[in-house]
């Protein structure tokens, strides 16, 4: 998965919706791209914005949602969004109109620098390593067994014998 730090043409968009019942924003899918591959990430079901992103993200994401159910395009090439360890720049919102008590709207950051998967909460991080920038002594563990493995690997390989030649 795309954890590792991206290049210029790196982007990421998120497909959201909101019960306006309820006011309750969830998230469908997100987009990351970077150069000439695409990653989704999709949810088996819609998650709650606050439990599949982290936090910081939610925090400043929050600003730029809608208020009201029209639909509605925002773009700001201005913002940007550091986080720990990636940085988002210049945004854009586009919100559909209601349809059945739902509006959907989809995030879109033109440039995404960093640990893309890092905006997730990290029990939605597909990829180990990402979870363990969040957790200082996983990835103290996860270093170790890094090193460890081909190490084994080699001891192993005498007790592999054929049993015919």
């Amino acid at each position: 998965m795309p954890t590792s730090f991206q290049t210029d043409d790196s982007a990421i968009a998120i497909s959201l919706f909101r019960d306006l019942g309820t006011g309750q924003w969830f998230v469908a899918r997100m987009d990351l791209s970077f150069g000439n591959v695409l990653h989704q990430i999709r949810f088996r079901s819609a998650s709650p914005l606050e439990q599949a992103f982290c936090a910081t993200f939610v925090d400043r994401l929050r600003d730029y949602l809608p208020r009201r159910p029209d639909p509605t395009v925002l773009a700001d090439s201005s913002v940007s969004f550091q986080l720990d360890h990636v940085v988002l720049k210049g945004i854009r919102v586009i919100a559909t109109r209601v349809m059945d008590g739902y509006q959907t709207i989809v995030v879109r950051f033109a440039s995404a620098l960093g640990a893309l998967t890092s905006i997730l909460a990290p029990g939605y991080r597909p990829d180990p390593v990402a979870q363990a920038l969040e957790e200082p002594e996983q990835h103290e563990a996860l270093t170790v067994q890094a090193q460890a493995e081909p190490a084994q690997d080699k001891i192993a390989e005498p007790d592999r014998v054929p049993s015919r030649i």
